[in-house]
């Protein structure tokens, strides 16, 4: 058996059978990442999951999937039956309804606008990242921002260039890139080829037909063909091994040379190519477009994520069947297709002996180092996991820099992929890289390894991230971020001076203030005015004509919704049928939902910053809540067409006569208003003027410019008064609120009690406990403080402990989120678990009772256990339990 050489060796791996019933496959199926599960860290190699049944090598053609092009693109995601094995077809996530997705080819310098839809509810917001594209952060496909809601859609913007040319030609792909759920949404199927090619490159290479993209992966199949996934933060293995969404095909060929563009699009599975009949491949290109020259190479590792560019030449094999090995697999995972060649043709294209040469990416200004490791029970970056709210470096918009990838986990490897632009490497453990690594942008560290780059980082400014792409590490937050910043402006000197003046300027100045005027009513008077009114006669109308309606529809509108801390602005809109109401969550902080209290539509969860939009087809009332805050309501109003008619003729016959009276009276409140105003006058003097003058010991080409800033300082003091201020010692009131995770169940389900702390330097209040009200409010009136910022601390509901700051105004009510009851603690253990996940798991798709054990599983009060309380518990995963929740309903 050949093995891999050290600089690429790789994990031994542990074959473990799994034993799976149908209820935790359709859970692997829809499951993301169940709360980074804390037995995986216990392991020392990544999960292997088995299939019940293998096929047969080598019985289905390599299917190409289809083709898009030009400037404006659309990809949905999509739920979509595919038919991977003999039987039932394989329920996958799909872009286009097709697996892998739509290859995109577009050419280099060729603006293309990509638009993404989102039609997976069951997968919640996703995030498109074009894996090597060089774009803005808005079109980078970030893990936290930019996310796209289920029924929305997304516009990403991709250039074609980069540093001021036009961007390399590349094999590049496009993947889901949600945070924490990566894994398990590439694993569901949402990837696809993205090839960019560049009229720059020498064309004599293998094309058209013999141009060929090969997406490799492994999976795993339960016994009715659905894909198996389970997390574990150490990665997950498939057992059969798939290209372009076939298990081991075969591909008809010629005798003659092709190109065989390959990526490794598994989760953590290395790939080894060699071919069975010894013969070596040329390799022209990486994910970062081609080599300076073709290296021919026995076998080549790829890592996940990692691509070759090789030509392989079947010239002199008519009538052969060649296999292309895997020799980083064993048994089913050892051979990835077979090549029957079975024609013969002319072949004109060669492979010249020189290809591109690489781009000169200067000198590096700064060095930063990146150890990838494992603390506390995390894949960590610099002893740090991942936090959207932490950035790691600063790269200056323009500049190089010399960064430093470690691997110090042991036994394990890693892939580290760092978005926005491509490296070059300057050396592997000390010593000069091989040449078929020349320029990358996804780097293979084994253990112990430690690679050197230069990147210059070029066009955009903004947030970008780096990280592992084992992709079950990258969810566990083995991921980093940068920013790139704008150079900080500079001023370079024309002239050197011998003397620098020595008078200073003070000026002088006077300030007169305006008064305040006193009030003025506006209007003093009283009045009894007294009205007569005559009325002479009632018409009788009679109508002669008929009115014919017409409807011509509303003016279609977009309405915005702003949630601002916790309410809806406006909580009541009106608009005309099919209009769109956009609701945008404008909080610094807190993340809210907009649903339809009838089940209409529910924009899942609303990040700060993001929106959801949602379009109103039929008349009526739609009152809807937050589902994290169901104190927070509103009500969107539907309006049918108005149907005009014609004007009818009207006929009045007088009927009576009267002379009604009718008197009021009106009295009038004197009113009055001021304005203060304040207007200073400055005046200032110079009390000294410069006597001396600069000499340049060199002659300027230009002129000097000398500037002074004077400081004044006030000689009197304005003898107004502020109109009002808040006074120190009044009464403001704080209000609460804890947001229960969970199910209702009767008025008390969200009643807590609820300890407050208040604390302003030395000085301190402390509150008894009070119970929440059935929202999860709770309301203090805060006596003799003075008005300021005070540090908080909520406590004393059973699974709540939370601290932060708030400021008191004294003018108004101050409203605060405090923090959560958690939901999850499906066994009443107190603690949310993994034997949560596990009750949980043996009732997913059932609904549940209105009382009783069976329904504890259901924490989101839908009657449904499904991915909903996979969320809620995910989120709360390792957490204390919400035990209070099964006494409230026993």
């Amino acid at each position: 058996m050949y093995s891999p050489p050290r600089s690429r060796r790789r994990p031994s791996h542990l074959v473990v059978m799994v034993a799976l019933f149908a209820p935790l496959l359709l859970v692997g199926a829809l499951l993301p990442n169940i709360g980074q599960l804390s037995a995986a860290a216990r392991n020392t190699k990544p999960l292997r999951l088995t299939s019940p049944n293998r096929p047969a090598s080598f019985t289905s053609p390599l299917a190409i999937p289809p083709v898009l092009t030009g400037a404006n693109i659309t990809l949905q995601a999509t739920e979509a039956d595919i038919p991977l094995l003999s039987g039932t077809p394989t329920r996958m996530w799909t872009y286009n309804g097709v697996f892998p997705g739509p290859t995109i080819h577009q050419t280099s310098g060729q603006t293309t606008h990509l638009t993404f839809v989102n039609n997976l509810p069951a997968a919640g917001s996703l995030s498109l990242h074009h894996h090597g594209s060089h774009s803005t952060g808005e079109s980078d496909g970030q893990p936290e921002t930019y996310l796209v809601a289920p029924g929305a859609s997304y516009t990403y913007v991709y250039t074609g260039t980069e540093d001021g040319a036009n961007a390399r030609g590349a094999m590049h792909w496009y993947h889901d890139h949600r945070m924490d759920m990566t894994g398990h949404n590439v694993w569901m199927g949402l990837a696809g080829m993205y090839i960019v090619d560049d009229p720059a490159d020498p064309q004599t290479l293998p094309s058209g037909q013999f141009d060929v993209p090969l997406m490799v992966m492994d999976r795993a199949f339960d016994s009715n063909n659905q894909l198996v996934y389970v997390f574990d933060q150490n990665g997950i293995q498939g057992d059969q091994m798939l290209v372009n969404g076939v298990i081991q095909p075969y591909f008809e060929v010629a005798d003659r040379k092709y190109r065989l563009r390959v990526l490794n699009a598994s989760n953590f599975s290395d790939i080894d190519l060699a071919l069975s009949n010894g013969q070596p491949m040329i390799q022209v290109g990486t994910e970062s477009g081609l080599l300076p020259a073709p290296v021919s190479r026995q076998h080549i590792v790829l890592g996940p994520a990692e691509r070759a560019d090789i030509i392989v030449d079947f010239a002199g094999l008519y009538g052969q069947n060649i296999t292309l090995l895997n020799l980083a697999g064993q048994q089913s995972t050892s051979e990835i297709m077979q090549f029957r060649v079975n024609s013969h043709v002319t072949d004109d294209s060669s492979v010249p002996s020189t290809l591109r040469p690489l781009p000169d990416l200067g000198t590096p200004v700064v060095t930063r180092t990146f150890a990838f490791g494992h603390t506390d029970g995390h894949w960590t970056v610099n002893g740090l996991t991942y936090d959207p709210n932490r950035v790691d470096a600063q790269p200056v918009l323009g500049t190089t820099e010399r960064w430093i990838l470690q691997n110090i986990t042991g036994e394990w490897h890693h892939v580290i992929h760092i978005h926005l632009t491509n490296h070059q490497i300057i050396s592997r453990n000390g010593v000069p890289a091989e040449p078929y690594e020349a320029m990358k942008e996804s780097w293979y560290l084994n253990p112990g390894d430690t690679v050197e780059l230069l990147i210059k980082f070029s066009d955009y400014t903004g947030l970008y991230v780096f990280h592992c792409h084992l992709l079950e590490h990258e969810d566990d937050s083995m991921m980093g971020q940068f920013e790139v910043v704008a150079a900080a402006p500079t001023t370079t000197p024309t002239q050197t001076t011998t003397n620098t003046p020595t008078n200073t300027l003070t000026p002088t100045y006077t300030r007169t203030p305006t008064s305040l005027p006193t009030g003025v009513p506006t209007n003093t008077s009283t009045g009894t005015p007294t009205q007569t009114f005559t009325r002479t006669n009632t018409p009788t109308i009679t109508r002669t004509s008929t009115p014919s309606p017409t409807c011509p529809p509303g003016t279609p509108t977009t309405t915005s919704v702003s949630i601002v801390n916790f309410a809806f602005n406006p909580q009541t809109v009106t608009i005309n049928q099919g209009s769109t109401v956009r609701w945008t969550n404008t909080t610094g902080g807190t993340t809210h939902t907009s649903a339809s209290n009838t089940n209409v539509w529910n924009s899942g969860n609303i990040t700060p910053g993001q929106s959801f939009s949602f379009t109103f087809n039929t008349p009526g009332a739609y009152p809807y809540h937050c589902n994290i805050h169901p104190n927070m309501t509103g009500t969107v109003n539907v309006v049918a067409p108005v149907c005009a008619t014609n004007t009818p003729t009207l006929t009045p016959v007088p009927t009576s006569t009267g002379t009604p009276t009718s008197t009021n009276t009106r009295t009038s409140t004197p009113t009055f208003t001021y304005t203060p105003t304040f207007t200073p006058t400055f005046t200032s003097t110079p009390i000294n003027t410069p006597t001396n003058t600069p000499t340049p010991t060199n002659t300027p080409t230009d002129t000097p410019t000398f500037t002074y800033t004077p400081t004044f300082t006030p000689t009197n003091t304005p003898t107004n008064t502020p109109i009002s201020t808040s006074t120190p010692g009044t009464a403001p009131l704080l209000v609460g609120h804890v947001t229960w995770q969970g199910r209702t169940v009767g008025s008390s389900a969200h009643r807590v009690p609820i300890s407050l702390t208040l604390k302003l330097g030395a000085t301190e209040i402390n509150y008894p406990a009070q119970n929440t009200d059935a929202s999860g409010f709770f309301t203090a009136t805060v006596d003799g403080l003075p008005i300021g910022t005070y540090d908080y601390r909520a406590k004393d509901a059973k699974y709540l402990a939370s601290a932060g700051q708030v400021t008191l105004t004294g003018t108004a009510t101050t409203q605060v989120e405090m923090g959560q009851q958690k939901a999850g603690d499906a066994n009443n253990d107190n603690v949310v678990n993994v034997s949560d996940f596990n009750i949980l798991r043996g009732t997913f798709g059932k609904a549940c009772s209105d009382t009783g054990y069976d329904d504890r599983p259901d924490f989101n009060g839908d009657c449904n256990v499904s991915v909903g309380d996979f969320n809620l518990l995910r989120g709360n995963f390792g957490v204390a339990g919400a035990a209070a929740l099964h006494s409230a309903r026993n």
